[in-house]
């Protein structure tokens, strides 16, 4: 079964706060209010609302979501299919996918067995193929990255949604636009931004970046450290973090090994002491972690629900997911459990959109023969 316990949460933490900027790192789409969130009691999937009623369930192996009023599903068995179902529960398109995407834009990438990636709309009808596309990035701002594989290596460039090739395919790696811009790698292995016509606005200087967070500013990585841009490319907070994330106006940084969050001009407003931490995002409190044990604290930095759990989550409207030793709760803003620690395990598009503001689902690689 593919989705998270304690263990496996760990690893995509790993993954999605301390990874590096990828081709998968789109601009965020992140889900403020969920009302139904997939669960899983031994090996039976459940949908849950905030009263921890079960809405509908179901044998899945893995689940996300609801997205543009679809959620994508893989069944459980021997041949383990992506499809995709209706808050009822019911499948709108039929589990017929070796790999899936979540809708975005109102288009989803699909992939059958032995064939190329495909783009379908929320019917489940055909709209175009890649035929090419080695891996494909999910709609953004009506363009998706893909790549194609050449003698010297991968290389990416951008489709409308009538599969049509808008930037040509010269990037050794690339991000989805947001905010009217994406990442981009040349061949020396540094990052920069293109404008939607393929122009490159902002140069190539930067070991690492992620996707412009506002329309003036992103986060960039030089020599290990990482700071923020504007957008003519200019420094507004000298790289001398060894992490950084956007969180609303302020940033949650890593320095010392110790987190803590300054504002948008560089200036501290809760001082780096604490082993990990993640985003406030709107709510009023952030998860971080003291001596092992992780507590959420206040935006003065003062700790408001004791340390106690085993891993915690932001919260995603006025409920936040912990851990309890490998038993999964929802708590409140007061620190209560409105659902008691008793599931197994989470989905982990949950996890990555309470964390990172983003689907897990995001990308897909072909299965077609031409790229064995």
């Amino acid at each position: 079964m593919v989705v998270l316990g304690k263990k496996s949460f760990l690893s995509l933490f790993l993954l999605i706060v301390f990874g590096a900027f990828s081709c998968g790192d789109k601009g965020k789409s992140r889900i403020d209010s969920v009302s139904l969130v997939p669960v899983w009691a031994e090996d039976t999937c459940r949908y849950i609302n905030d009263n921890d009623e079960s809405v509908f369930g179901g044998k899945y192996s893995e689940s996300s979501l609801f997205r543009e009023n679809l959620a994508l599903v893989q069944t459980q068995g021997r041949e383990q299919e992506y499809g995709y179902i209706d808050e009822d529960g019911e499948f709108v398109i039929a589990p017929l996918y070796k790999r899936a995407t979540v809708f975005s834009e109102g288009l989803a990438w699909v992939v059958k067995q032995g064939e190329a990636p495909c783009a379908i709309n929320k019917k489940g009808e055909l709209k175009f193929t890649l035929r090419e596309a080695e891996n494909v990035l999910c709609f953004s701002e009506g363009m998706a990255a893909y790549s194609i594989k050449e003698p010297k290596g991968s290389f990416w460039g951008f489709v409308n949604r009538n599969g049509e090739t808008i930037i040509d395919t010269h990037f050794k790696n690339a991000g989805s636009f947001s905010f009217g811009k994406a990442a981009v790698m040349n061949e020396k292995g540094k990052w920069g931004y293109i404008d939607k016509t393929g122009e490159v606005i902002i140069d190539y200087m930067f070991d690492k970046v992620k996707p412009f967070y506002r329309e003036d500013r992103a986060i960039v990585c030089v020599n290990g450290l990482w700071g923020v841009i504007n957008e003519k490319g200019e420094g507004v907070v000298a790289p001398e973090y060894s992490h950084m994330r956007a969180d609303g106006k302020w940033l949650l940084i890593e320095k010392n090994k110790k987190w803590g969050w300054c504002n948008e001009d560089g200036s501290i407003v809760i001082e780096p002491r604490f082993e990990k931490g993640f985003n406030f995002y709107d709510a009023p409190l952030a998860p971080v972690r003291i001596d092992g044990k992780w507590a959420y604290i206040n935006r003065k930095g003062k700790i408001k629900i004791k340390r106690q759990f085993d891993m915690a989550l932001p919260f995603v409207g006025k409920q936040a997911v912990v851990w309890t030793s490998t038993r999964i709760g929802f708590i409140n803003e007061d620190g209560r459990y409105v659902i008691n620690p008793q599931y197994d395990k989470i989905s982990r598009d949950y996890i990555s959109n309470a964390l990172d503001g983003q689907s897990y689902y995001v990308i897909v690689d072909t299965d077609h023969s031409y790229h064995r």
